[in-house]
């Protein structure tokens, strides 16, 4: 017998003993596919709001300029298309949106009715075409009169200068924000401690902001039409430079104003007592002859100083030759004294008269010189001979501007925050104004949210505080409350 002759068969007193021919039969199942691999889950990009704290990489030609503003409409189109978050490499690329209100831009990207695009820029022009709709370039086209976005160094020197003055947080206006350059240089310290509120007109524009700071409340509006809270702790920015007025019948006070002047002023009025202004704007808001601008900002804010910055400052970045000012504004407390008010007074250069007439500029810069970092001057403008703020060899501004704001009033100092920040509806994307311009809902009205009742106040919902025994009726009184 072999060593395996009497081995144990398992199978040798059952069934299956001795039938190789037994048929099995199918069981249940046997023949579907194999299940395919589950499919991997997506990707969940997480809400991030964008901070630069270093350069942002900009390109050294104008064209190469326009280039990353295309490739920086392209990926929104990608992302809103996609419904998803942007990513920090993406949203990188973003902030390299410029806006097309340089000349070499505007002049060769813009052609008039008729006309075509700047020899040399054919291929950009269908680029630009490529990635945008008519609607959007033509909304484009209007704002490269104002679309002249701040340099870095300007916008760091102010955010150092307001934290200098006790700045803890808060609500944050800015109106004409672009695509958000004072939101991406804001301290990181402040993260969960601030809340903006930009706003800017351009389509494309608001939404890359949006994309790149999606925790902060990005409106694409008309500021001149917007609906605005009353109690933000700061107001910030470059307004858009211009000397078309402004008439809105909801703010007949400003009416006439400037473009920049207007937006300087309805910010200011948007301020909670004490609260604090800083702008960087055009050098008529303080030197113009008619001063009822700065007598109506005077009858509620105190400037508390300025700096003057030669023409080219903004060259690099923003392709304009504009003589800036920055200015820095604190809305007094009720019982406070009026401040300083030269400042509301031009007066003559000395020794400026050249035969023609002599310059005239705003008393505050006269009586504060080291506020001006260049010269007094006659230069060329697009009306002829006129002043002219001139650079002067040696000064270099990234260190003499933080050295100006400096002597800005030092002793001033911000309130500490209000409790409740101006913060993004969560009824954003509906309308908030009036029945007769359309609005999804009024001013006034009230909404339920996780239980909460809120209305709608400054075009934000502000909690309302109920007693617990009314919880049951919200429902019936929100219908009574909106029905029309």
């Amino acid at each position: 017998m072999s060593l395996f002759g009497d081995q144990l068969s398992l199978f040798s007193s059952s069934a299956l003993s001795g039938a190789p021919d037994l048929f099995w039969g199918d069981l249940d199942g046997e023949d579907a596919p194999l299940p395919s691999p589950s499919a991997p889950e997506p990707l969940v990009i997480p809400q991030t709001d964008f901070h630069l704290s270093g350069p942002r990489g900009l390109a050294t030609t104008w064209k190469d300029r326009a280039r990353d503003n295309i490739a920086a409409m392209a990926l929104l189109r990608v992302i809103e298309a996609e419904e998803r978050n942007a990513t920090p490499d993406e949203q990188t690329v973003l902030s390299r949106y410029l806006g097309f209100g340089a000349s070499a831009l505007a002049n060769s990207l813009f052609p008039r009715a008729g006309e075509t695009y700047r020899a040399g820029w054919e291929d950009i022009g269908k680029a630009l075409e490529d990635a945008s709709s008519a609607a959007e370039r033509a909304s484009l086209a209007r704002a490269t009169q104002y679309a002249h976005f701040t340099p870095d160094f300007i916008v760091t020197a102010l955010w150092d200068m307001l934290m200098a003055r006790g700045f803890q947080g808060g609500s944050v206006l800015e109106p004409g924000c672009g695509a958000g350059q004072f939101i991406a240089r804001r301290p990181q310290r402040l993260d969960g401690r601030i809340a903006f509120t930009g706003i800017e007109m351009d389509s494309v524009t608001a939404r890359i902001a949006r994309v790149l700071f999606p925790k902060q409340w990005i409106r694409q509006e008309d500021f001149t039409k917007a609906t605005l809270a009353s109690d933000y702790d700061l107001a910030s920015g470059n307004p858009p430079f211009s000397n078309r007025t402004v008439s809105v019948p909801e703010h007949r006070e400003l009416r006439g104003f400037s473009l920049h002047d207007w937006f300087i002023a309805r910010a200011i009025g948007a301020l909670r007592p004490g609260g604090f202004a800083a702008f960087v704007t055009s050098r008529h808001t303080l030197d113009k002859s008619d001063p009822r601008a700065r007598r109506h900002i005077a009858e509620e804010a105190d400037l508390l100083g300025a700096v003057r910055l030669p023409a080219g400052t903004m060259s690099a970045d923003a392709g304009t030759e504009v003589v800036l000012d920055l200015l820095v504004f604190r809305k007094r407390m009720i019982g406070d004294l009026p401040g300083d008010q030269g400042w509301l007074e031009t007066a003559v250069v000395p020794e400026s008269d050249e035969g023609r007439s002599p310059l005239w500029i705003n008393r505050y810069l006269l009586d504060n010189p080291a506020q001006v970092l260049g010269q007094h001057g006659w230069g060329s403008s697009q009306f002829g001979l006129d002043y002219c703020c001139l650079p002067v060899a040696g000064v270099d501004l990234q260190t003499a501007l933080p050295e100006a704001l400096a002597r800005i009033a030092p002793e001033s100092r911000f309130l500490p925050p209000a409790e409740q920040r101006i913060t993004r509806p969560e009824l954003d994307g509906l309308s908030v104004g009036t029945a007769a311009s359309g609005a999804d809902l009024k001013e006034g009205s009230y909404y339920l949210h996780n239980r909460v009742l809120h209305q709608i106040i400054g075009g934000a919902g502000q909690d309302v505080p109920i007693r617990k025994g009314e919880q049951n009726e919200l429902p019936r009184v929100l219908w009574r409350q909106n029905d029309p």
